[in-house]
């Protein structure tokens, strides 16, 4: 059974790591943000698979010094985008909504950031969903 798990796992790895390629928020994922107050979560098939996705796959912290990191990344994404909603809370990026058509697989690829911690929250939240859902499909299911 180990030995199966251990296959599986890197079988599938290569796919995972390329769902954020030719990203800047790719940097940001696969534990590369470190451990310490960092929850990832990676969900694919039958879950989002409703909502037009193939993966979705978050990061939050509740780390103020990684978000001058993490809004970085997102607004080099945010010069490819599509469809982008940009707000910021004075010179600081509080919330973006990044959408980019990948004619590769004739699919969307999008990006939600949000720094709570601006606002008085206790936590920054990325978000990368990847699938057939358009930008209005991926915001009726966030609203959910």
């Amino acid at each position: 059974m180990r030995k199966i798990l251990t296959t599986l796992l890197f079988t599938l790895m290569p796919l995972l790591l390329s769902a954020q390629e030719n990203l800047a928020i790719n940097s940001l994922f696969h534990g590369r943000l470190g451990k310490n107050n960092v929850s990832e979560t990676i969900i694919k098939g039958e879950k989002v698979e409703e909502y037009g996705l193939d993966l979705y796959h978050s990061l939050s912290t509740r780390q103020p010094a990684l978000a001058a990191k993490m809004s970085r990344a997102v607004l080099e994404d945010a010069a490819k985008a599509t469809s982008k909603e940009v707000k910021y809370d004075g010179d600081k990026l509080y919330y973006a909504f990044i959408s980019i058509r990948d004619p590769r697989y004739n699919s969307y690829r999008h990006i939600l950031y949000l720094n709570n911690m601006l606002k008085g929250g206790k936590d920054i939240i990325l978000i990368f969903m990847e699938g057939d859902a358009n930008v209005q499909q991926v915001k009726k299911m966030l609203k959910k």
